[in-house]
């Protein structure tokens, strides 16, 4: 099983109401996924979405499959933090951001996206359908 992580660290994910922000907690549900998929033989890659480049880490497999998207997650979110700091609070469209996953050269793989789906753009409804067939 192959499976591509994607976690939204748009500004409006940098935020929380309780134990963490947003970001963290959508990077920690995918950590638990990724434990899952790796432990079971699988492969995991990671697309971080922002206000910066995407942090992409390729498919990979075990704990060190494993260690290279948490390492992205990390570089992702100082990123994220970092142009938030300096001010860059406009969250993009996640359409825009989505439309950069090209799977079209990868073996079938799940994608599975954690995002509070604020400012989604007029297009993220297709291009979520599109992604799920």
């Amino acid at each position: 099983r192959r499976v591509l992580l994607v976690v939204d660290f748009r500004p409006s994910m940098l935020q929380g109401r309780s134990r963490a922000f947003r970001s963290v907690a959508a990077a920690e549900a995918l950590t638990v996924l990724g434990w899952q998929v790796a432990e079971a033989g699988g492969s995991i890659g990671l697309m971080t979405l922002g206000t910066g480049a995407p942090v992409r880490v390729p498919m990979g497999s075990g704990a060190e499959g494993m260690r290279q998207v948490v390492s992205g997650f990390v570089r992702g979110h100082e990123t994220a933090a970092a142009h938030a700091t300096a001010g860059l609070l406009d969250d993009m469209p996640l359409d825009r951001l989505l439309s950069v996953l090209d799977l079209s050269g990868e073996e079938t793989c799940a994608v599975v996206i954690a995002s509070g789906f604020e400012f989604p753009g007029g297009g993220c409804a297709a291009l979520l359908q599109a992604l799920s067939a």
